[in-house]
């Protein structure tokens, strides 16, 4: 009788591990295909996910900014289904600028769960993907 009780818990724990896999696979499919002009509300939405997040913030007067964007594009297609590309206009969202503390643009800040693990500053070209990488 233990056995069966035993057998039937391992059967549980599986079954529940199956969901949580395929769950997990499904919000992956349902990730942005592009870079999301975020507001606050979208911006601590995506965050918190379970996937890597991207989170450039920029100007519209600021050239380096407009220099990385094709770079944070080419980032969102080529990652696409593994991390969430959210672009933060700075002079739209001073409150989220000011939160955490972007004093420079463009500013690259990569969450984790709702926690930050890399900032980068300024133009830096290609290397943005190959830091991108490292966290993936």
């Amino acid at each position: 009788m233990s056995e069966d009780r035993e057998l039937e818990e391992i059967k549980r724990r599986k079954m529940r591990e199956l969901l949580y896999h395929l769950k997990r696979k499904e919000e992956g499919m349902k990730l942005p295909t592009g870079p999301i002009d975020a507001d606050a509300e979208t911006f601590y939405r995506y965050i918190q996910k379970e996937v890597l997040v991207l989170v450039d913030f920029w100007a519209v007067w600021c050239a380096p900014c407009l220099i990385m964007h094709p770079i944070v594009e080419e980032i969102a297609k080529e990652f696409n289904g593994k991390l969430i590309v959210l672009r933060v206009n700075v002079d739209l969202n001073r409150d989220l600028a000011m939160r955490y503390g972007v004093q420079s643009i463009p500013t690259f800040i990569i969450f984790k769960e709702g926690k930050e693990v890399k900032r980068i500053i300024g133009a830096v070209g290609e290397y943005l993907k190959e830091v991108v990488k490292a966290y993936l």
